[in-house]
């Protein structure tokens, strides 16, 4: 188990370069699902979607201040010295993203036409949130020693995801 102190709500460096590994995580599978997602072959790409929901929430909840104590040992964006990133879900978002996926609710949708996602428009909106965090991520990573292999993996990451924005760019133009 991690080292974190409940109490003194502290958490050591070594915890916070072990935690990289589900940070990335978050982000790799934010971009990698985004992609997937827009193929609509059903109903592998309901779990898509849904997984993806689940890593957009994931993201955006590191951008929100810690609220209590029963979420301390949360991975929270002020844990990497991140800042100027503000949560990139509106308050409607989050809230369907909640009753519609992540809560079992009677407010979830029956019908079809109210289930759909805007994938790309929620990820063009994300991405340089995103892309920002990992940037803040790596002068994080290099003033704590952390491995080459976390440097490594969040440049990748950072390329793929600027890929995939381009991609998103041209289906939003494509659509209007």
């Amino acid at each position: 188990f991690p080292s974190h102190d409940r109490q003194r709500n502290t958490i050591s460096t070594a915890d916070k370069v072990a935690a990289l590994e589900h940070i990335h995580y978050e982000f790799q599978m934010f971009v990698d699902l985004s992609l997937v997602a827009i193929s609509g072959f059903q109903p592998i790409s309901n779990a898509i979607l849904e997984s993806w929901i689940i890593h957009a929430r994931n993201i955006n909840a590191i951008l929100i201040p810690r609220k209590s104590k029963i979420d301390s040992d949360d991975i929270k964006a002020e844990h990497y010295l991140i800042s100027g990133c503000l949560p990139f879900l509106s308050e409607e978002q989050r809230t369907r993203m909640n009753k519609q996926v992540a809560h079992l609710t009677y407010e979830r949708y029956s019908e079809l036409s109210l289930k759909t996602w805007s994938i790309a428009e929620i990820y063009l909106a994300a991405w340089p949130v995103v892309r920002s965090m990992i940037k803040q991520i790596l002068v994080w990573t290099e003033r704590h020693d952390a491995t080459d292999r976390w440097v490594t993996e969040f440049m990748a990451l950072q390329h793929r995801g600027d890929d995939a924005y381009v991609c998103f760019g041209k289906i939003t133009d494509v659509e209007k």
